[in-house]
């Protein structure tokens, strides 16, 4: 079993403002007899990295490192996991910063044994939103609200199944805000210019 987990948080503006969009700020992958690695966003948009909770000091050039189950690899760009298994994840910070950006690889063999925000992987979009329970609806893709509510909610983890590392004075319960509603494309939303908005409705 492969588990990876994104903590998604407000995106903050100018002046610390926070907006109603959210982006992914920390990211954890562990898999069956490997070290558990979290990638996750510092204020100076840099990544800290911690392996098995403890913080690993970077080095100032590229480095390929072998851990248990997995090979690591980082440069200044992007940072990269492999596992035996042949599924990798490569993280970086976001174009526009204030985020992490991600792309994962699933090889062929893992077809329809993936589960969560990244669908099954078995070329069959109508089984994309499957709850934990293996309840699937069909959700148009274009419907923000409808995978907020229906699907994304019911994939929030609970701290006993959570694999981030947690600090003193950050508890599961400081990440966690089940009152936090964001802004949806339904109900309209106001750009600054043409240019934002065919960008922004392009990415989301």
């Amino acid at each position: 079993e492969i588990v990876s987990l994104l903590r998604l948080t407000p995106f903050v503006i100018d002046l610390g403002q926070q907006s109603e969009g959210t982006v992914i700020k920390a990211l954890a992958v562990s898999a069956r007899n490997t070290d558990t690695f979290q990638f996750e966003l510092t204020n100076n948009n840099d990544i800290d990295v911690l392996i098995d909770g403890a913080l690993f000091q970077m080095a100032d050039s590229p480095l390929s490192i072998s851990f248990n189950g997995l090979d690591f690899y980082y440069s200044k760009s992007f940072y990269s996991v492999k596992l035996e298994s042949g599924i990798s994840l490569e993280i970086s910070v976001s174009e526009d910063q204030n985020a992490l950006a991600f792309s994962l690889t699933v090889p062929d063999r893992f077809n329809g044994k993936t589960r969560g925000l990244v669908g099954v992987k078995d070329d069959n979009m109508a089984n994309d939103f499957t709850l934990p329970d293996g309840t699937s609806y069909l959700i148009d893709a274009k419907n923000d609200r409808d995978i907020f509510e229906r699907f994304g909610q019911h994939w929030i983890v609970e701290e006993s199944h959570s694999i981030f590392t947690y600090f003193p004075g950050f508890p599961y319960s400081s990440f966690r805000n089940d009152s936090f509603v964001p802004k949806f494309l339904q109900d309209g939303i106001h750009f600054e210019n043409e240019e934002i908005e065919n960008r922004a409705r392009e990415i989301c």
